[in-house]
């Protein structure tokens, strides 16, 4: 005895069970770096919109853009070092900061929003007191 006729279409088995969802693929590698590094950079583009006027104060500041996200471990750490340890204190924690978080966003395909919006937020309170100081 068979289930169908020689003359009748063959009966979908699974036709009850709707589509089966496509599997989302995770970001690509360089989009994730890209999205940790305006995570941790882009705060601080208030640099080129302010009105403040193009003096040799501000060019300062922009010249400090690469090194920015470690200014709050340069003020704890002494605020009467000179420019030079400031700057450098500033540029290790960078360094440290930016490797971590990259680090993070380049291990985790899935995860990687979360370090990128604690980076963001992070990021974001550093410059409101770097714009603090820029305006002091």
């Amino acid at each position: 005895m068979t289930l169908t006729t020689p003359h009748s279409p063959p009966v979908p088995v699974l036709g009850y069970a709707g589509r089966v969802p496509r599997r989302v693929r995770p970001a690509p590698l360089w989009w994730r770096l890209g999205v940790m590094l305006g995570s941790l950079y882009l705060p601080y583009a208030w640099l080129l919109f302010d009105p403040y006027p193009w003096s040799d104060y501000r060019w300062t500041w922009v010249k400090l853009w690469p090194i920015l996200p470690g200014l709050f471990t340069a003020i704890v750490r002494s605020p009467r070092a000179s420019n030079l340890q400031e700057f450098s204190v500033m540029g290790a924690a960078t360094v440290l900061c930016v490797a971590g978080f990259l680090l993070l966003a380049a291990r985790s395909r899935r995860w990687y929003p979360i370090p990128a919006m604690l980076a963001l937020v992070l990021s974001a309170c550093n410059s409101w007191f770097a714009y603090a100081i820029f305006r002091a």
